[in-house]
């Protein structure tokens, strides 16, 4: 009898390796999938991320130029008062630089609400359905 209960008892063991050898199987595709989806949406969201910064790296270039444009500006206006010869010269070379001065900052205006545009078109992309692999 006690040699029955050694073999009941292996029986036993050999039922739960198995038993959990089967689970582990049948774990191992939906553990798959999720390191799959994991990677995916990792990989989306690095593409996101990617995409925001060439974004701010473009608005950065172009905002650079424009102080660069603005400096150059601002330093031709001594040149152009000190080269007129009449006071009325000097207020034709002041008002045209004004004219300059006053475009620019219009210009700055209309950059900024499309700088902020390409921002904003950034982010929803981050959040589309497509960026997740959703498909319709």
């Amino acid at each position: 009898m006690p040699h029955d209960d050694t073999g009941n008892e292996q029986s036993a063991g050999n039922d739960k390796r198995s038993e959990r050898s089967r689970s582990s199987s049948a774990d191992r595709p939906a553990h798959a999938t999720d390191n799959e989806l994991a990677l995916s949406s990792m990989s989306t969201g690095l593409r996101a991320q990617r995409d925001v910064l060439d974004a701010l790296q473009e608005i950065g270039r172009e905002w650079f130029a424009r102080a660069a444009s603005e400096a150059e500006l601002a330093f031709a206006l001594p040149h152009r008062l000190t080269a007129a010869a009449t006071p009325m010269d000097a207020f034709s070379a002041y008002q045209e630089w004004l004219n300059e001065w006053m475009s620019q900052r219009s210009d700055d205006g209309r950059r900024i609400l499309s700088d902020a545009q390409k921002l904003i078109d950034a982010g929803l992309r981050c959040f589309s359905p497509a960026a997740f692999g959703a498909t319709t």
